[in-house]
């Protein structure tokens, strides 16, 4: 009896195995996903990681799509290995399982342009090694959609009614190369030679949990520098555009004890709170590239000579809110960055 199940199992998995195979194969979808290099004037951010994320209809009639560009995942894998093992990019708040109602739409619908496009900043979905894996140049294999969907979701569908319904929750966006960076041509600027000024990255889900850590090294010697979070002024490039902000400066009689030792091994760091810095700066979801500008007015009483005093840029930093405080807000391109 126990061979016979095992048999009546097997010819019927054998059947279905059959049945999938002389299945016709599944139409394909009638909506497509690309990305396109921005190409805007005005970049928010590195051109280098900056793409237009296009949804158009290829043959459905008015179809409805889920317009969302954090559906977006990204496998990227380094060109030159032998045998590339792609690292995976994602969203930090991709939805999991179906998008909010709201950003579902009908391209081509009353009022509703046919192609529907958001900027993208590729540094936004890959953090830690796939982001260093793009600084030295990678390949990019992107899909727009859910990897582990509810039942029913989607991302895009044909609004008919019986056989000529489809539905996908998942399609191909296209795959495409990452130049490597390139190290800066050109010497850094007088004003900069005699001191190092670093911002460290930051990644924080909003700008009330975002704290700045600036360090101050000298080039060259042993150096005495006087540093206070309010003679620090950061310069944000993000997706609202750019401006500066910095805490109020306060006049003192610097107190010697306070006075730093820095060198080119040794820094002075100081800590400051980017909401009281900066609280308008940070109020949605993206990447944001930070310079940081220290201003040392302060020369050391007893030694002048040693003193660090001067202004100073540091190089951009870059800084990740992961969701934002507003909430889901359109990178809509213009038409030059189209």
């Amino acid at each position: 009896m126990v061979l016979l199940a095992l048999a009546s199992v097997s010819s019927v998995t054998h059947a279905q195995r059959r049945a999938r195979a002389s299945a016709p194969p599944a139409p394909p979808p009638g909506v497509e996903v690309r990305l396109v290099p921005f190409t805007g004037a005005n970049p928010p951010g590195d051109p280098r990681y900056l793409y237009v994320m296009e949804l158009r209809s290829t043959s459905w009639t008015l179809p409805e799509v889920v317009a969302d560009r954090r559906l977006l995942r990204f496998d990227v894998s380094d060109p030159t290995a032998r045998h590339p093992r792609p690292l995976r990019c994602a969203h930090p708040d991709a939805p999991r399982f179906h998008a909010a109602p709201a950003r579902a739409q009908t391209l081509g619908g009353e009022g509703l342009p046919s192609v529907y496009r958001e900027w993208i900043d590729l540094r936004m979905y890959c953090n830690g090694r796939a982001l260093g894996l793009l600084e030295h140049g990678a390949h990019v294999v992107a899909t727009y959609g859910y990897a582990h969907g509810a039942r029913g979701a989607w991302v895009a569908r044909r609004a008919a009614s019986g056989p000529e319904a489809q539905s996908v929750s998942e399609l191909s966006a296209g795959e495409f190369d990452v130049a490597p960076l390139l190290p800066p041509t050109t010497s850094p600027p007088t004003s900069t030679e005699a001191a190092q000024v670093t911002l460290a990255r930051a990644d924080s889900a909003t700008q009330a949990g975002l704290g700045f850590s600036v360090s101050v090294r000298s080039t060259s010697g042993t150096r005495r520098v006087y540093l206070r979070n309010d003679q620090v002024r950061f310069r944000v490039r993000g997706p609202l555009g750019t401006h500066e902000c910095g805490l109020d400066r306060v006049p003192i009689v610097p107190i010697v004890d306070f006075f730093r030792s820095v060198s080119p091994r040794a820094a002075a760091t100081v800590r400051v709170d980017a909401a009281q810095a900066c609280p308008d700066a940070f109020p949605v979801a993206g990447i944001y590239e930070v310079s940081p500008i220290v201003e040392l007015p302060h020369a050391f009483p007893a030694h002048p000579e040693q003193s660090l005093t001067g202004s100073f840029v540091g190089a951009p930093a870059v800084v990740r809110i992961r969701v934002g405080e507003r909430g889901y807000v359109e990178h809509i391109p213009d038409e030059e960055g189209r």
